[in-house]
């Protein structure tokens, strides 16, 4: 009987071999020639494992927004084993000890509101008439880093305020709106910001930015006579169009209240106001009638809150980010239910004694859900579950995945998505973690400051800005 090394049996039945390694022994037997060193470094075996360890068990995915093939092998590699490793960090938070943080030398002003772009080293402060780009150096370990500044855009009209939005599409986009315009911007390899469309008739406040779409709230630039029957209305526009692009009209009531945010599930457009939510086709499936430029739009669904909710709030599917051009494996189960949850504050603070509120405060916590069998045409059902949080927070910022952080005091603490089994099916929604160990702890009060907060769940990055001071805490 003739025995083989495994030197000598062929290239083809190695990587099979090595794609069913676990990742420790796989980096181990790269060690051990040239040969296996090259092996494991094939597009193949990263490809692989990054389906099995990464998609299928729904991880956040780090870096950059890219098209599968688009991602080089080495940067497979890199996203596997953050994604791995910011995993295992995530689930054992009494094995670690308080992050460390930077503190950015920022200008004179208060910073009115933090962006992380998803997937880089990249922080956008946001100032009333300026945004300043800094960019964390990752390369060494987490209590030596450092963050410089890199570039600056300063408003063409400084005497109004800034209002900023990210895409939610995650292409790293910016929409930027001024006194007098709204610009797409972006941030080249050089950490510079550039331009790619400047709108000179902004017909609204920008409240909301998706792919091609702008959300526009109409009613704060009418004046009051004008105002008798538009106010409120929300205005979707396309902004990529050679010429003034489509319109869609959202009607607005005033029942409906303050805008709070807005997202997309299952293919529809979700906008929540502080009383209620309401769901919308997307404007590629409502065409344009040929020779209009507008079209309203009527909600699909319409549910009214338990209570009336307020900032701050985080919006989440619990799904992670979906990278185009690759198939997933291992379906959801049978009885999943997907369902969109929606965390926020109440308007109105109400001192609740019990196990949900020990310290009197409240939090409201909304289920939006897929009632319809797969069969049957799309219908939504609202649900409200209580959420295990002890007091209020601050600040709230949910990633796709549903794992995300909040603030009270000077502590950051975290939340996960979580199962729960209810009559309805199986919910994946957001659920706080161990209150014993938070995740990082700041030297400031943010009892009385207001804070801004934004979480990137791929990178475990987070950003905190209180007052003059943005503070950036790294989980790896």
């Amino acid at each position: 009987m003739t025995l083989f090394t495994l030197d000598q049996l062929i290239d083809d039945i190695l990587v099979q071999l090595i794609v069913a390694l676990p990742l420790c022994d796989l980096l181990a037997i790269r060690q051990t020639c040239k040969r296996f060193s090259h092996l494991t470094k094939l597009r193949l075996i990263w490809y692989t494992r990054f389906s099995l360890d990464v998609l299928a068990r729904q991880l956040p995915i780090p870096g950059p927004f890219l098209h599968v093939h688009d991602i080089a092998a080495n940067d497979l590699e890199w996203r596997t084993r953050r994604a791995l490793l910011l995993d295992k960090c995530w689930r054992t938070p009494s094995s670690r000890d308080l992050l460390p943080h930077i503190q950015l030398s920022i200008s004179s002003e208060d910073v009115s509101k933090v962006i992380l772009l998803y997937g880089t080293s990249n922080i956008l402060a946001v100032f009333p008439s300026k945004l300043h780009l800094w960019h964390v150096d990752a390369s060494v370990h987490l209590s030596l880093r450092t963050a410089h500044f890199s570039s600056e855009w300063v408003s063409p009209s400084p005497g109004s305020d800034l209002v900023v939005v990210r895409d939610l599409f995650n292409t790293g986009l910016l929409a930027v709106q001024s006194q007098h315009s709204i610009e797409i911007l972006t941030v080249d390899s050089s950490q510079n910001f550039v331009c790619r469309k400047r709108l000179y008739q902004a017909c609204g406040k920008l409240v909301g930015f998706y792919d091609q779409w702008l959300l526009l709230k109409t009613g704060d630039l009418y004046t009051e006579q004008e105002a008798t029957s538009s106010i409120g209305v929300t205005l979707v526009c396309s902004w990529d169009a050679e010429d003034d692009g489509q319109k869609y009209v959202l009607p607005w009531i005033p029942a409906y209240g303050e805008f709070v945010g807005f997202t997309v599930f299952s293919s529809y457009l979700v906008i929540i106001w502080d009383s209620c939510l309401a769901t919308f086709l997307l404007p590629e499936s409502t065409p344009i009638p040929v020779g209009g430029t507008t079209r309203t739009i009527h909600p699909s669904q319409q549910f009214r809150f338990r209570q009336r909710i307020r900032a701050p709030a985080t919006i989440t599917a619990c799904r992670s980010r979906a990278i185009p051009g690759i198939k997933y494996p291992h379906p959801a189960p049978s009885d999943a239910v997907d369902c969109l949850t929606i965390i926020a504050r109440p308007a109105e603070h109400r001192t609740m004694l019990g196990p949900f509120s020990p310290y009197g405060g409240a939090v409201s916590r909304s289920l939006l859900y897929v009632a319809s069998k797969p069969s049957e045409p799309l219908a939504f059902g609202l649900a409200s579950i209580p959420l295990h949080l002890a007091g209020d927070f601050q600040a709230i910022s949910a990633g796709p995945s549903g794992r995300g952080v909040w603030m009270e005091e000077y502590n950051i603490r975290q939340c996960s998505a979580q199962d729960t089994l209810t009559g309805g099916g199986l919910f994946t929604t957001v659920e706080c973690d161990d209150y014993s160990h938070p995740l990082a702890t700041l030297d400031c009060d943010a009892s009385e400051a207001e804070v801004h907060l934004d979480f990137d769940d791929g990178m475990g990055r987070i950003a905190v800005g209180i007052g003059r001071d943005i503070h950036v805490i790294d989980m790896l």
